[in-house]
């Protein structure tokens, strides 16, 4: 059965999928906890999501094809986090913050939200009723682009200079790489407004 999924997410997920080195073949990385890994989807998260009842070995991980990654990426990404109602091109910058940094960048996303008066929820990181009306009703998308962007930009750079923001990140994240932040901060320009 072919999924069809609007065509923003497909060119969100390409996106993702070429900057974790898709169509690499799977390996395992020495400093990476996450071990085997294909295109960004670890052996433990494919297991998970394909309902295998062992742990996903090199070889079904290089099984995976693009349709295979694109659902993957659909469901443990964008459904779980709710960017279905994000439009471009704030869904990429999103989707692309989620995959590569343990943060939930929704939770920045409802904070300018209410900086700017469109949301009165919790900061909770679920894109629920609340955050909808106010994506809905957000007249500057640019502006709210703009703050997510920059607020992305000032998360890796708190976690490169600010020794308490990353005794806080590693003790909620105890697997996170930080060696990879260079990466992540290169990819976060990408997305420079």
């Amino acid at each position: 059965m072919t999924t069809e999924y609007p065509e923003h997410w497909t060119i969100a997920i390409r996106g993702v999928l070429r900057r974790e080195g898709w169509p690499a073949p799977a390996r395992a990385h020495r400093a990476d906890p996450g071990g085997l890994t294909r295109g960004g989807i670890t052996a433990t998260n494919w297991t998970h999501h394909a309902r295998l009842d062992h742990p996903a070995t090199a070889g079904e991980l290089d099984a995976i094809n693009e349709h295979d990654a694109l659902n993957f990426y659909a469901e443990a990404y964008v459904r779980r986090l709710g960017l279905e109602v994000v439009h471009e091109p704030l869904f990429s910058l999103l989707l692309d913050w989620a995959v590569t940094s343990w943060n939930n960048p929704v939770r920045t996303l409802q904070r300018e939200l209410a900086r700017r008066g469109l949301y009165a929820g919790r900061l909770d990181g679920v894109m629920g009723p609340q955050s909808r009306e106010a994506l809905r009703l957000d007249d500057n998308p640019q502006e709210t682009y703009r703050a997510v962007f920059r607020a992305r930009v000032q998360f890796y750079t708190n976690l490169a200079i600010r020794q308490s923001v990353v005794l806080r990140f590693l003790r909620a994240h105890p697997d996170a790489l930080l060696h990879n932040l260079q990466g992540w901060t290169a990819r976060a320009l990408e997305f420079a407004p």
